[in-house]
């Protein structure tokens, strides 16, 4: 892997050019939202997209990081991970497996208790990631009641020729090595990302070296495309487990468990094809991805997990008229097979999971202001866990409104159903699998584009059965099990803004307003009916500036405050505390010259003492603190 950083230079020889600062932009920008490349403004619900210009100029380090600027996105550390679990409107400890995350629209998401791998995507291969908030269980399946993210990488244009390299800097023994390149003719084209991360990290035993590759290689004709991406990573981590609630106090940075690590590598390979004939186009991805783990806990315990999955994609886009007006059909198939084996200390666990699903979703224009879509998904998943299987045959379905009242100003709503099966994690040492998860989801809201910015608001309610949530081992010795809980429902409102203030001004602000409950029933035994579920703050902030200082001159700056939340395992709602709310502020200074690139970016600037994850135990919690303020500094190179 210590190569992978000098695979794009190799590929890519071109002389250097200077580069400006990217500026705000308002025209439309191509999204996935419905599996084929369309309009932002034509996409249901109002997606929403960050492009390679807002990761530019964000103080993100973290593809969790940019993504938790975002209107009802929060982001929590457990485990000492750089790969952040990422919740959308409001599951608390299981938000990461209701987010459906795509890598160029193919799942990220694994079958397991464990986040996707966002360290594995090097930020510089990003073109744009696209936010669909409660939406995408049609088209994609399961694991998508919060919402989906689909990141799309960089794909070179035409006699496109490109390329940067750049280094890296910080605090905790902080470094950083990236390089990438892009490279383009009328018919071939070539992309390659790469870099190589290494830090002590804020907490004792906490050490990381990460490397990785991201590569797309394309040929074009008029009609027809194939493209090939790759891509590899290879993670060294050191665990440094929970702080206790004095250990907070008195040795933040310490660890009880000087002897734990992780390693994880993985790679991934997707062909797909397209052609179009007349108004009709067809698509199809074949994909394969594999990830192994093993990791070690003293005592004298270790476990080795290799997880592979295998897929086949094709869909067809039909673009027509129906009543003179306006008519687009997707119709698509999705089929994957996983395997997964772990082997521990004291035994092995085999598994597997295949879906089978037919979907459509058809967009049709009643008039030239409004648009419907209606969407169905048919579903079969067929489980194995050890001896025991099962199969089940989830359904989902939308139906949403677009109305364009003026010119800028939209209203819509939206009605759908979507499902989530367990995880392998979950299944482990039950009698009988859980049953699949379903929700019942309604939202509406508008959006107002205006001359020099944007303007969203919306309100959701999700309802659900049988969600599937952790028993810990405190209530259900001697190991913990999995459940599917009473009712639940979460409710919240989502208010969004930007604004160019001036020619050299722009400001972001978002507001969310999240409630989380039990609808009725018991949990463990105790009558939870309109309890919070734990891990979901009722208010959250963000705050964000761009001041273009100088035609090369850069400075950035953010807040986000998140509110007081239940400790995790106080679903009764009966610790008497809560996690305490913070408010971290970061700066980014960003200054050109010539073809160098150079940043400066301090997190946490008013060093908060803070923690995003805390589990209570009887009378205490224990927690993993949020790093104290830190410095990064990077120069960049830039060539064509």
């Amino acid at each position: 892997m210590k190569s992978l950083l000098a695979l794009p230079l190799l590929a890519i020889a071109v002389p250097l050019c200077a580069e400006e600062i990217p500026t705000y932009t308002a025209d439309e920008i191509v999204v996935t939202a419905t599996r084929f490349l369309s309009q932002s403004q034509t996409s249901p619900f109002g997606i929403q997209v960050i492009t390679h210009e807002d990761i530019a100029r964000s103080t993100a380090t973290t593809i969790p990081e940019l993504l938790s600027h975002f209107a009802g996105v929060k982001t929590r550390s457990n485990s000492g991970s750089p790969d952040a679990q990422i919740d959308m409107r409001g599951f608390g400890i299981t938000g990461g497996q209701n987010t459906l995350v795509l890598l160029d629209g193919q799942r990220l998401s694994e079958i397991e208790l464990v986040s996707p791998k966002w360290s594995a995507i090097p930020m510089d291969s990003i073109e744009r990631i696209e936010i669909l908030r409660s939406s995408g269980a049609v088209l994609y399946g399961g694991g998508a009641t919060g919402g989906t993210i689909n990141i799309i990488t960089k794909t070179p244009k035409p006699d496109q020729r490109e390329g940067f390299v750049s280094a890296g800097y910080g605090t905790y023994n902080t470094s950083e090595l990236r390089a990438g390149g892009l490279i383009g003719s009328d018919n071939l084209s070539l992309a390659l990302h790469a870099n190589r991360y290494d830090s002590d990290n804020y907490r004792k035993n906490n050490e990381i070296t990460q490397e990785n590759i991201e590569g797309d290689f394309r040929f074009t004709t008029e009609n027809t495309q194939w493209a090939l991406k790759f891509g590899a990573d290879d993670q060294n981590l050191r665990l440094p487990g929970a702080r206790t609630e004095s250990q907070l106090q008195t040795d933040r940075r310490g660890t009880a468990t000087p002897n734990d690590w992780s390693t994880r590598t993985g790679g991934h390979l997707n062909l797909n094809g397209s052609t179009r004939i007349g108004d009709a186009e067809l698509t199809a991805d074949l994909s394969y991805r594999e990830r192994n783990a093993k990791a070690s806990y003293a005592p004298g315990y270790s476990i080795e997990t290799k997880v592979n999955v295998a897929a086949f994609n094709p869909r067809l886009k039909l673009e027509h008229t129906l009543l003179g007006q306006r008519n687009d059909l997707v119709l698509g198939l999705d089929l994957d097979d996983w395997d997964y084996n772990s082997k521990n200390t004291y035994s092995t666990s085999l598994a597997s999971q295949k879906n089978q699903a037919f979907y459509f979703q058809n967009q049709t224009m009643l008039s030239t202001a409004t648009r419907i879509t209606l969407g169905g998904r048919l579903h079969q998943v067929e489980s194995s866990v050890g001896t025991i299987s099962q199969t089940k045959s989830p359904r989902a379905f939308e139906l949403g409104l677009r109305h364009e009242l003026s010119q800028g100003l939209a209203l819509f709503a939206k009605l759908d159903q979507s499902f989530r099966i367990a995880t392998v994690d979950e299944n482990q040492f039950q009698i009988s699998l859980l049953e699949p998860q379903t929700s019942h989801d309604r939202e509406i809201g508008f959006e107002k584009r205006l001359a020099a910015g944007t303007l969203r608001a919306s309100f959701y309610q999700i309802r659900l059965n049988n969600e599937i949530s952790y028993l810990p081992s405190t209530l259900a010795p001697p190991f913990g099990a999995n459940i599917n809980l009473p009712p639940t429902q979460r409710q919240g409102l989502e208010l969004a803004a930007n604004w160019r203030a001036t020619d050299t001004l722009d400001v972001f602000a978002n507001y969310t307003y999240a409630e989380a409950t039990f609808r009725e029933g018991t949990y463990n035994g105790t009558d939870v009916t309109g309890k919070n579920v734990p891990l979901v703050p009722r208010h959250a902030m963000n705050l964000g500036v761009s001041w273009r200082i100088s035609p090369r001159t850069n400075l950035g700056a953010d807040a986000q405050y998140i509110g007081e939340q239940y400790f995790d395992n106080d679903q009764a709602n009966t610790f008497g505390r809560k996690m305490s709310s913070y408010t971290v502020v970061n700066a980014k200074l960003a200054h050109h010259v010539g073809p160098w690139r150079l940043a400066a970016t301090v997190k946490n600037l008013f060093n908060e003492k803070y923690f995003s994850y805390a589990i209570k135990s009887g009378a205490t919690f224990s927690a993993y603190p949020a790093p104290d303020r830190t410095l990064f500094m990077s120069a960049e190179y830039r060539f064509k």
